[in-house]
């Protein structure tokens, strides 16, 4: 046998067994059926690609379209004026943020000392007030106070509660 017999034999082996193939594809239902989704499944993509490219080339040429018109040159100016007056603002934010929080701070301390004084006045050397007013009036009574200074006190007793 020559090599040109051994080709010939190998073609005609590959052909009866692609007939056969067929022929198992066409007798079993499973096979036809795993056929028909491939076949499906390679037409649904090619249409997704298709589908990608057009959907990509009209954004291109609204984007391009877009570019060219009046509106989106005052838009991207405006955007421009936007993003420097964030920056100002957070530079500004930056700069004063210490003296706000020392404002804050010494509002609080302010705040909290009137309210530690008003009970420290309230309970002078571990009196209350009411418990100071009645010696102003023993006071009084024994001649000790004049009537305006026992007045002037019990005012001044009075605003501190």
């Amino acid at each position: 046998m020559n090599s040109n017999d051994t080709k010939k034999e190998s073609e005609s082996d590959k052909k009866q067994s692609d007939t056969k193939i067929n022929q198992n594809t066409e007798d079993n239902p499973y096979l036809k059926f795993k056929q028909k989704a491939s076949d499906s499944t390679k037409a649904s993509l090619n249409t997704a690609i298709n589908t990608s490219k057009n959907i990509n080339d009209n954004i291109r040429l609204n984007l391009e379209r877009a570019k060219k018109s009046p509106s989106y040159k005052e838009i991207q100016d405006k955007l421009s004026q936007l993003e420097k007056t964030v920056k100002n603002t957070q530079s500004d934010f930056r700069k004063n943020s210490p003296r706000v929080l020392v404002k804050l701070k010494d509002g609080f301390l302010s705040a909290f000392e009137q309210i530690v004084g008003r009970i420290r006045i309230g309970t002078q050397y571990g009196k209350s007030s009411i418990d100071l007013l009645s010696d102003l009036a023993k006071l009084k009574e024994l001649g000790i106070l004049t009537e305006e200074e026992f007045n002037s006190k019990k005012k001044e007793l009075l605003d501190r509660i």
